[in-house]
């Protein structure tokens, strides 16, 4: 995860996948970053959701019931802990 698309400053992030969770309208997450969900796929255990943020693309592994609600083009928010 790159915040800096200048090339200055830049500070990058490794994240677990299945450590990502959504942040839901009145909860918290220590770190967050709002996007666009670009693809939703279900390839196993776990659906692969990947997120399109202003300081990259970020990739979660959702349990089936925390993707309900989540559309391909639409808004979503990422958290995990520090």
């Amino acid at each position: 995860l790159t915040a800096d698309a200048t090339g200055s400053n830049v500070t990058q992030a490794m994240v677990r996948p299945e450590d990502i969770r959504v942040v839901r309208a009145g909860e918290k997450a220590e770190v967050s970053v709002t996007g666009t969900v670009r693809s939703i796929e279900f390839p196993g255990s776990a659906m692969r959701v990947t997120v399109e943020t202003d300081a990259g693309t970020v990739e979660a592994r959702l349990h089936r019931e925390n993707v309900e609600g989540l559309a391909e083009g639409g808004p979503v928010t990422l958290g995990w802990k520090a």
